[in-house]
């Protein structure tokens, strides 16, 4: 998340940087964020957030408890309550602050950055679709600064072969050493939420007229399709045939 270049004009200071910048649709992260922030370890969820939690439960009719935790009130919660809160703190935070640096940012000079190669855009989305595809391009362009000119293309045949052959393999052992990170192929622990489970929360939000619209805007402001079956329909996902068939209209 690019918490550390929210000010927009933090780009101007990194002016040798090359930066992989990730994205997540915003529905997809505050379902995550709940069904995560219910059981995980993290101390932050174990502390009171004191005056900003406070508020934020205020504003939407919610009782915390005096000096409740983030997680303690997640699990007290009914899940519905509990989902809108957790999307509520999520907008605010890790979302907004996505937003914010596509849409700020990449208008303020990241563009350039982008047209000379130093940022690569990387949407969670994509590794759904081809994880393998996603992670060669990644480690490829990792790769593109420390490999010599005559390996980038050009008329040196012999060492660029030579140097083409070494940095393929390297890539293609990388891509073969993160496969086990590929959720659709493999059970990562505990981290890995349940399918069926996931599919009532994105109903619960979908179905939610005022969440619903504020998510959009937020794919919109991200650099998704604003309108969550086109979104589904780029990346190849089954999300929002699920939903028709839960009786709810996109």
């Amino acid at each position: 998340m690019p918490t550390l270049l929210r000010p927009p004009r933090s780009l101007g200071a990194l002016s040798s940087a090359r930066l992989v910048y990730i994205t997540r649709e915003p529905l997809e992260v505050c379902v995550s964020a709940y069904q995560y922030h219910l059981h995980a370890n993290e101390p932050w969820l174990r502390q009171p957030r004191g005056n900003k939690l406070a508020a934020l439960a205020r504003g939407m009719d919610i009782e915390l408890l005096p000096n409740e935790t983030i997680q303690h009130a997640l699990n007290r919660l009914d899940e519905r309550t509990g989902l809108l809160f957790e999307c509520q703190r999520s907008l605010g935070d890790q979302i907004k602050s996505q937003a914010e640096f596509h849409s700020e940012s990449l208008a303020r000079g990241a563009e350039a950055l982008r047209a000379e190669g130093r940022i690569h855009m990387l949407r969670m989305e994509e590794t759904k679709v081809d994880f393998d595809g996603t992670t060669r391009r990644l480690y490829e362009w990792l790769l593109l600064p420390s490999m010599p000119k005559h390996a980038r293309g050009g008329d040196v045949r012999g060492p660029s072969k030579r140097v083409d052959r070494e940095v393929g393999a390297l890539v293609a052992a990388l891509v073969a050493a993160a496969a086990h990170l590929d959720l659709a192929r493999h059970k990562l622990g505990d981290h890995l939420s349940d399918v069926r489970s996931k599919r009532r929360l994105r109903a619960l939000l979908l179905n939610h007229t005022t969440q619903s619209e504020k998510l959009a805007r937020y794919r919109a402001l991200t650099g998704y399709p604003a309108a969550y079956a086109a979104f589904c329909d780029k990346y190849g996902l089954p999300y929002a045939d699920q939903a028709r068939a839960d009786g709810i209209s996109l």
